[in-house]
């Protein structure tokens, strides 16, 4: 019966070796170039991005072309209505109100910034605005009770510090309110639609402010490496 032999040193200190290692070329040790690279983040700020969208025709098709395509055909209706009125009244609403457009307004700012919300405005708001701050029951908003949808960008509001901690709420650990920097005025999260860019790990998006990253952040260096060959 053969009994293993003891390992010599020289042979343990291979066996705790893990990948491939060239001592000539310094791959795998301490030479190795790639032991000193790191990812760092080089934060495109809200100027930077604009001048991109307006003059990167890659950039521009990068944020919009999803907001289009998710638009362009818009949407069909599968409720019961033998006359078609039901749908008729639907679809005069979403025409006063720009649902279309304003979706689509609000895809592309929330790609280009990582962030944008849609302002839902109730009749009852036009006496008493302090009730945007509060949850919107649907129940009670009626025909015509919807005042206005308006899109603004990340950058032109400001998210509570409190989140919302119901587990059972889609909105979990979203900001309860935004307070819209123009008018002063607090949005409830039940009264806005959010639209987020490139998603972020938790304490990324806590400290980029409670937002997503602009989804020309990661492809940043690869559509300045092609625009510079076709130049």
């Amino acid at each position: 019966m053969k009994t293993s032999k003891p390992l010599t040193a020289k042979a343990k200190s291979l066996s705790a070796q893990d990948g491939f290692e060239n001592v000539i070329a310094g791959v795998g040790t301490s030479k190795d170039k790639k032991s000193y690279a790191t990812y760092q983040i080089a934060i495109k700020d809200r100027t930077v991005l604009e001048n991109a969208f307006r003059t990167s025709w890659i950039s521009n098709r990068i944020v919009s072309a999803v907001a289009d395509d998710m638009t362009r055909k818009w949407r069909d209706f599968s409720i019961e209505d033998d006359d078609g009125e039901a749908i008729k009244a639907i679809q005069r609403e979403e025409r006063r109100l720009n649902v279309r457009g304003k979706s689509n307004e609000g895809l592309r700012w929330g790609r280009l910034y990582g962030g944008s919300l849609i302002l839902i405005g109730t009749e009852d708001a036009k006496t008493d605005p302090d009730v945007l701050a509060t949850k919107l029951d649907v129940e009670s908003v009626g025909l015509g009770g919807l005042s206005y949808l308006q899109v603004i960008d990340r950058w032109r509001v400001s998210p509570s510090a409190e989140l919302v901690t119901d587990l059972d709420s889609p909105d979990f650990g979203l900001p309860i309110s935004y307070s819209v920097a123009e008018s002063g005025i607090t949005y409830h999260h039940s009264r806005v639609l959010r639209f987020d860019g490139q998603k972020l790990p938790y304490y990324a998006w806590f400290a980029n402010a409670r937002w997503s990253d602009s989804v020309l952040m990661s492809v940043w260096d690869a559509v300045l490496n092609k625009e510079a060959i076709q130049q």
